[in-house]
C-alpha cells in the first residue's frame, strides 16, 4: 500500500527485523514474537515466521503473522496469579509437632 513493511514495527525492533529479513532469503527464519502496529495505530502481539520462496526467477519471502494477543493476556494473568500464590505461601508458617519424651502410651 505504498509503505515499507518495516512501518508496522516499533523503532527499537527495526534493526533486528532488517537482519532477520536478510537472513530469511537464504533459509527459513525462526518463529519469533513481536509487537506490530495495525493500520489504525493500535499495537498487537504476533508470532512471525518467514520462509524463502521463488516466484519465477524472483526471490521473495512468504511471511506468516498470527495474532497472539489472547494467549499473551492469559500468560499475564497466570504470571500474576503465580506471584499472588507465592506471596500467600511465604506467609504460611510451618508448625512442628513435638512430643514430650516423658509421655508414655499405655
Amino acid at each position: 500500500m505504498g509503505a515499507s513493511p518495516l512501518d508496522i514495527f516499533k523503532s527499537t525492533s527495526k534493526p533486528a527485523i532488517i537482519k532477520r529479513i536478510s537472513g530469511a532469503y537464504r533459509e527459513p527464519a525462526e518463529l519469533i514474537e513481536e509487537t506490530i502496529y495495525r493500520m489504525d495505530g493500535t499495537s498487537v502481539d504476533v508470532e512471525l515466521y518467514c520462509h524463502p520462496i521463488k516466484i519465477g526467477e524472483t526471490r521473495a519471502l512468504q511471511t506468516y503473522v498470527k495474532d497472539i494477543t489472547e494467549r499473551k493476556q492469559h500468560e499475564k494473568v497466570q504470571y500474576e496469579m503465580n506471584i499472588q500464590i507465592n506471596e500467600l505461601a511465604s506467609k504460611i508458617v510451618p508448625l512442628l509437632c513435638t512430643y514430650s519424651s516423658s509421655y508414655i502410651f499405655k
